[in-house]
């Protein structure tokens, strides 16, 4: 999770060097998709918490289930997500500033963002799983090679040197989450939950 909010500042600082109306857009669009993120993340710590729990007990049946139900949670709230940004893209930037230039620029991104929205409901939930069954290891590098190592690099080159502006950087990060996104359901959907059972209860009788 660090990772990705650490990408976000990245983004932040680089859109202060297209200039303060893209600043301004940037500030607006990251505030929207915290907003929208507070889903995602209450079912995130949920399914971290069920699944913990039930391969905690090897009710490994149950373990994947919740999985299963989590997953489902999430691609379904991301879709509730993208649909609302999509139908409120060109009115949503009047509710924080009067500025016509920044509102054009919000309404220009807030699609990107919406794509971002419904990729990134189920990235936090994997993710949750993830450290649900104790592979935090492998959900914090999957997340530092999608943005740092695909995401990012991809944002300023359409940035900066295609002249997308702040749209470039907002295309990066889709990439980059559409991408972890899938290596996570990858990594998820090949789960051995009796492998998954036993490695937690030798957690367990290790402490």
């Amino acid at each position: 999770m660090c990772s990705e909010w650490w990408a976000f500042e990245v983004i932040a600082l680089l859109a202060g060097l297209l200039g303060t109306d893209m600043l301004a857009a940037q500030t607006i669009v990251l505030n929207t998709s915290s907003l929208f993120y507070m889903i995602p993340l209450g079912l995130s710590i949920a399914s971290s918490t069920r699944v913990g729990n039930c391969l905690g007990a090897n009710a490994t049946l149950k373990a994947k289930t919740a999985s299963s139900v989590a997953v489902r949670l999430g691609l379904a709230v991301g879709l509730f997500n993208f649909v609302v940004l999509i139908c409120v893209k060109d009115y949503w930037g009047w509710l924080w500033t009067s500025d016509v230039k920044v509102v054009n620029i919000v309404s220009d991104i807030l699609p990107l963002a919406a794509f971002f929205q419904f990729s990134d409901s189920f990235g936090a939930v994997g993710g949750g799983i993830l450290r649900g069954s104790g592979r935090q290891r492998s959900g914090a590098l999957i997340n530092l090679a999608g943005y740092y190592i695909l995401g990012l690099p991809i944002g300023v080159v359409l940035a900066f040197s295609f002249n997308h502006g702040l749209k470039g950087l907002w295309e990066g990060l889709t990439v980059s989450i559409f991408m972890v996104s899938i290596i996570l359901y990858i990594l998820l959907y090949f789960t051995d939950w009796e492998h998954e059972a036993l490695k937690a209860r030798s957690r367990i009788c290790s402490v």
